[in-house]
């Protein structure tokens, strides 16, 4: 037997104003944002709590999936290794490398220095 099923906006609303308005309060909103040192306005925080309350919804329903027997993935799609295997290649030679560098020496560019003193070795 089929059966109509809702589409996930629609069914993350439900579940999520069914069962999380117990447990994503405003308070639980106000109390992140200021461990978080973010200022909300008194509307901003009402469509937080509202928009959390659902995400929390949907990890709730996504809670009774069986998923007894599935492995465990990292991504949702097969990955593959997309680097290229390492090639030695001829390149510059370390003159070349440096031969536009405004400062310089023997070893490596020159540049001020950013913390502390320059320490030269």
């Amino acid at each position: 037997a089929q059966r109509s099923v809702p589409c996930a906006r629609e069914a993350g609303s439900q579940l999520a104003m069914a069962t999380t308005r117990k447990t994503m309060t405003r308070e639980d909103v106000e109390k992140v944002s200021r461990l978080a040192r973010l200022r909300f306005s008194q509307a901003e925080l009402e469509t937080l709590s509202d928009e959390l309350a659902q995400v929390v919804g949907y990890i709730d329903q996504l809670s009774e999936v069986d998923t007894e027997g599935v492995q465990p993935m990292v991504h949702a799609v097969e990955v593959s290794n997309v680097f290229a295997t390492d090639e030695v290649r001829p390149s510059l030679t370390r003159e070349q490398a440096l031969a536009n560098a405004p400062s310089h020496n023997e070893r490596g560019y020159l540049v001020p220095p950013v913390l502390g003193s320059f320490i030269s070795n």
